[in-house]
C-alpha cells in the first residue's frame, strides 16, 4: 500500500438489503491506486484491488458477494493530517487472475 496517507479504514455496504449490512473490509485491500476529492461539481472516483479468491467475494469476514451498486466508504488521513471520507457506489468491476493475484 502507499505510504502517503495514514489510518485507512474501508467498508463496504451491501445494497441488497438498504445498506445495512456492512463489513470492514481493509485487510483485504491489496492496493488503493486512485480516489479522488474533485469539489468541483465533477464525480469522485476509486479504484480498488481486493483480494478475492473465490470471485466476487470478500474474505476478511464471512464470505459475502460484492455486487453492482453496493458501496465502498473509504477514510483516510493524509500525511498532513488532513481527514478524506468519501462513498462510492460499485458500477463495475473487472475480474484478474494471475499467478501473483
Amino acid at each position: 500500500m502507499p505510504s502517503n496517507f495514514n489510518n485507512l479504514v474501508v467498508t463496504w455496504y451491501d445494497e441488497s438489503d438498504g445498506y445495512s449490512t456492512n463489513s470492514n473490509i481493509t485487510e483485504d485491500v491489496i492496493d488503493l491506486p486512485l480516489f479522488t476529492d474533485t469539489g468541483s461539481g465533477e464525480f469522485n472516483e476509486a479504484v480498488i484491488v481486493l483480494k478475492a479468491p473465490s470471485g466476487r467475494r470478500i474474505t476478511s469476514t464471512s464470505p459475502a458477494q460484492i455486487d453492482k451498486h453496493d458501496r465502498i466508504s473509504i477514510a483516510v488521513d493524509d500525511l498532513d493530517g488532513n481527514s478524506y471520507l468519501r462513498h462510492f457506489e460499485i458500477v463495475s468491476w473487472v475480474p484478474s487472475q494471475s499467478k501473483e493475484e
